[in-house]
């Protein structure tokens, strides 16, 4: 602060109208300005000449800017996490992705509903055509499939009479197969309406998850595709129309599955938990990672405050932010939702961020100016429009409905000084009226004498086109 005042001295509105956003909008109290004696300020000065000492401690500073002379009112060092231009895009990625977080897991829990309907519908025990068969079909296949095992028994008592037949092993083997598929064609009837999509919800003999459901139909496929294979080779291996509709159901099945798998996962291990966890990002359950985007951006851009990237030398600050990227605690995320902010005073301060890159210390300013040089022989010209005005300007804040309780009014005031002496010298009356901007390629128009408000600034008109501009400007480094 102290060099901040060395810089920018004030004397025009306030003396010393130096501030920090850390102390306006957090701590609510405006900065007290550090006013030297002379006596003190002399102690440092290399001569006693008045003339000199007005030279080398100017209580006026100014700032050319776009190659004009600008006289600096207010300067607000901005050293709270809410106002800082760099954190600030830390809670873009976080309100993005909660966002995000909130629309999409409505959607997966819709997909997911949707896909529940759809194993219900799935019933693998369906009647055939009942003017063919009134047997249900589940019954059907597996009096099929018995018929088959009978048929391979026959086959292996006959060759059991040639001692050196080979076939016995492969009977033995297409037998167990067919043992398999019976078996899994009776869990597959028993459970379809037991998956629990729900991981937390599993009971013990009343409900089954969907991956070990899944691992067991996996296993159950094979086993009909080898079913299939042995078709043409065998005699007993029957082409049976409604046994091979049976297996289309499991495939069905199975594709099932796979399409909501992932989307299964992704809602119960984080769609649908308030914590927000980095291994997201490195889950390789996860087989479609654009799902996963916004996680990535958000911590991204949390990687970028690293102790070895841009640290803030406020170390309670930059202990929360470490902590939260190595899993160790989640209390940035309160800070982030602006949740209690009095038990996070000491993070929300962001002092001074080192950066690493370019090897310097960095912070960012919020600068008031006026268009011109104010001096003391000139401020008269406008001691009453320039309070008003600023005054006014506070007001509308004030008023404004999307006012943020903890953010700097992002419209900075930049007052004309030529212009603002034709309005001290003709006053206001019938001179000026004020009309809102509605916008045309950035030009703002007066349309049939009534306003619109499009935009966040005010603009008035003299009928000597003296005009009183809204700009902003941001100093850095």
């Amino acid at each position: 602060m102290i060099m901040l005042k060395s810089l920018f001295p004030t004397k025009y509105p306030y003396q010393n109208n130096i501030k920090t956003s850390f102390d306006v909008k957090i701590n609510k109290f405006p900065q007290l300005n550090l006013d030297f004696s002379q006596d003190f300020l002399r102690f440092f000065r290399f001569h006693d000449d008045d003339k000199e000492d007005a030279k080398m401690y100017p209580e006026y500073s100014y700032l050319n800017l776009e190659g004009k002379t600008n006289t600096v009112t207010e300067v607000i060092w901005i050293n709270d996490i809410y106002n800082h231009p760099k954190y600030k895009q830390l809670f873009k990625k976080y309100n993005d992705l909660i966002f995000y977080k909130k629309t999409y897991s409505k959607i997966l829990k819709d997909i997911i509903d949707s896909k529940k309907d759809i194993f219900k519908e799935i019933e693998i025990d369906s009647k055939i055509d009942s003017e063919i068969d009134s047997e249900k079909a589940v019954e059907k296949a597996i009096k099929i499939l018995e018929d088959i095992k009978k048929e391979i028994d026959a086959k292996i008592k006959l060759e059991a009479k040639d001692r050196y037949s080979n076939s016995i092993r492969q009977y033995n083997d297409d037998k167990d197969l067919i043992s398999k598929i019976i078996e899994n064609i009776g869990y597959t009837k028993e459970n379809i309406n037991k998956i629990e999509f729900d991981p937390s919800k599993i009971e013990k003999n009343t409900s089954i998850s969907l991956n070990e459901f899944d691992n067991k139909i996996k296993s159950f496929i094979n086993q009909i595709n080898k079913y299939e294979n042995k078709i043409d080779e065998t005699l007993y291996f029957k082409n049976d129309q409604i046994l091979l509709d049976l297996f289309e159901k499991i495939k069905y099945i199975k594709k099932t599955i796979d399409n909501i798998k992932d989307n299964v996962y992704l809602y119960y291990e984080y769609f649908n938990k308030k914590d927000i966890k980095k291994k997201i990002i490195y889950d390789n359950k996860i087989t479609d990672t654009k799902k996963i985007e916004k996680f990535k951006d958000f911590f991204d851009e949390i990687n970028k405050f690293l102790y070895n990237v841009y640290p803030s030398n406020n170390g309670y600050l930059q202990k929360k932010i470490n902590e939260y990227i190595n899993n160790e605690n989640d209390s940035l995320l309160d800070i982030i939702k602006i949740n209690d902010i009095s038990k996070h005073i000491k993070e929300i301060y962001t002092g001074v961020n080192i950066n690493i890159s370019e090897n310097s210390n960095e912070i960012f300013l919020h600068i008031d100016v006026i268009e011109g040089e104010i001096n003391d022989d000139n401020k008269q010209n406008i001691k009453c429009i320039y309070p008003g005005e600023k005054l006014t300007d506070k007001l509308d804040t004030l008023l404004s409905t999307n006012e943020k309780k903890y953010e700097l009014n992002p419209r900075r005031m930049l007052f004309v000084l030529d212009e603002m002496k034709s309005y001290s010298k003709k006053g206001f009356g019938n001179n000026v009226k004020a009309i809102n901007p509605v916008e045309n390629n950035g030009e703002p128009q007066i349309t049939g004498g009534k306003s619109k408000i499009e935009g966040k600034s005010r603009k008035y008109i003299c009928k000597k086109n003296t005009t009183r501009r809204l700009k902003s400007y941001y100093i850095m480094n």
